[in-house]
């Protein structure tokens, strides 16, 4: 045991000295290179390290005074764009006010024009007034499909999808086909086998189907169901026209500032639109929405090479990744919202009653194939 002890601490001596030559060495190699003393070579790698250090902070401070200078760049022209908004608010009433005129003019004289009394119409509802039973082309429902389908989501739905990272381009291409797919569900499977069990000449609607199949108490329940999405569906329209409204005339939508203006606004939407249609009906809203199709498209057009073409909009492919990606979470929203905006259309029944007023079968598929696509 002595002597294997005394063997390996004189191994150990060897290597040990071993390493100290090779240290030192190595510290002859590095003197020659840089022509340095190896104690002077020593300090300078030590201050060339906090050089590098120093070096890199320098850096970093001055990226984050570069953001800081972009972000303060992006407010003062978000900023400039905010006071672009800032129109009057009595050429915002003219606008508004002048619009709903129109269509409660036009649809009073094409109301006139018809034979009878207009009083006994409103008192007493025609068949046409409550279906327009047969008497709108293919392109007329593509127009008012579109048109009626184009409401608030397009305002906060979408644009909320898209500015959230993880669901980005999964959510808006779910939100914006997931408001197609009911049309489509309607004019390729449902609607002709509905109106052919309800009848193409007794029924308008789909809760005319809940009634004949299944009897009266769930004839009510889907009229409730019914009552409660439009309640939900103009509720989110009226606010969304003004907020519209607010923000062109500079006015806050975040807090109670803009509450009473809002108010005003959506109370002068919901009495001059019910006016119009208490007069003539479902084709009152037909006919209005072939101008409101064709002007929402123009706008479209108009948004979409605004956006794409001015030198403000333009940013960084770096930036673009940053905000955009293909994830699994936004798939699961498109799935999501396919199932939940398709189930709450079929109880659309504004829907419905265009499956009623097309001339033909053929008119009907053709105009919600075509609105669904627009």
């Amino acid at each position: 045991t002595c002597s294997l002890s005394t063997r390996s601490s004189e191994r150990f001596k060897r290597l040990s000295r071993r390493r100290v030559a090779c240290a030192g060495a190595d510290r002859a190699l590095s003197a020659e290179i840089y022509g340095q003393d190896p104690e002077v070579f020593g300090h300078r790698r030590g201050a060339g390290s906090r050089s590098k250090q120093a070096a890199k902070k320098a850096s970093e401070s001055a990226s984050q005074q570069q953001q800081q200078q972009r972000g303060s760049l992006r407010e003062r022209e978000m900023g400039r764009e905010r006071e672009e908004f800032n129109v009057p608010e009595e050429d915002a009433w003219g606008v508004l006010l002048g619009i709903l005129f129109f269509f409660a003019v036009v649809t009073a004289g094409s109301l006139l024009m018809k034979e009878g009394s207009p009083v006994a119409a409103i008192l007493r509802p025609s068949d046409a007034f409550l279906s327009a039973r047969a008497s709108a082309a293919w392109y007329a429902i593509a127009l008012s499909y579109f048109a009626s389908g184009m409401g608030a989501w397009i305002v906060y739905g979408t644009t909320e999808m898209g500015a959230t990272r993880s669901l980005s381009w999964w959510g808006v291409i779910g939100y914006s086909t997931g408001s197609a797919v009911g049309g489509l569900i309607i004019a390729v499977w449902l609607g002709p086998i509905i109106k052919a069990r309800v009848g193409a000449s007794s029924g308008f609607a789909a809760t005319d189907f809940a009634l004949r199949r299944y009897g009266r108490l769930m004839h009510i329940l889907v009229v409730c169901i019914s009552c409660f999405y439009m309640y939900i569906y103009m509720v989110a329209e009226y606010t969304s026209i003004g907020n519209v409204y607010a923000t062109l005339v500079g006015k806050s939508v975040a807090g109670n500032d803009s509450k009473s203006y809002t108010t005003r606004i959506a109370i002068a939407v919901a009495v001059m639109t019910w006016s119009y249609t208490a007069l003539a009906g479902l084709p009152a809203s037909i006919f209005t929405d072939k101008f409101q199709g064709v002007v929402i498209a123009a706008v479209v057009t108009m948004l979409l090479v605004a956006t794409t073409s001015l030198k403000r909009n333009e940013i960084s492919r770096s930036e673009f990744d940053d905000a955009t990606g293909w994830f699994s979470k936004g798939f699961e929203a498109l799935v999501t919202l396919w199932i939940a905006i398709a189930s709450a259309e079929l109880f659309n029944q504004g829907t419905w009653q265009r499956v009623w007023a097309a001339k033909s079968d053929s008119d009907m598929r053709r105009g919600f194939l075509v609105g669904a696509l627009l």
